[in-house]
């Protein structure tokens, strides 16, 4: 088990214990960064460590892994408003929807998208 695995499970054990400002000091010093929402962009590299954290989050059970958000984006995208969503993003046509989309999808979000809001908040915006 790698030390930031290790401090997340102790650190989520204790933070019932700690305001929102505290547990948002820790998160910082472990690597999260943001403005509003908090991202760690090392961790954002692996598919199950945790890596967003939203502005409006109630509990590390808000905490999102990269793994999370491909699943995510996955169901999503198999919805037909969706693909209805991405034919007229994509100029009448529906992109094949793969791994290899998804992926890319989820990193383009993360990294340039994501600001605040749930990631299946983001999706759900996607289609109004």
């Amino acid at each position: 088990m790698d030390k930031f695995t290790y401090l997340y499970k102790e650190f989520k054990n204790i933070y019932v214990m700690l305001n929102k400002n505290e547990v948002v000091s820790l998160l910082e010093k472990l690597g999260f960064e943001g403005v509003y929402s908090l991202k760690h962009l090392e961790n954002f590299k692996e598919l199950n460590k945790p890596c967003y954290l939203p502005e409006n989050w109630d509990s590390l059970n808000d905490l999102q892994t990269k793994e999370d958000m491909i699943r995510e984006a996955t169901e999503f995208f198999e919805q037909d408003e969706a693909k209805e969503y991405l034919i007229e993003a994509y100029d009448g046509t529906l992109p094949k929807i793969d791994n290899e989309f998804v992926l890319a999808f989820v990193d383009d979000a993360f990294h340039n998208d994501l600001e605040w809001e749930y990631f299946s908040t983001y999706l759900s915006n996607l289609l109004v």
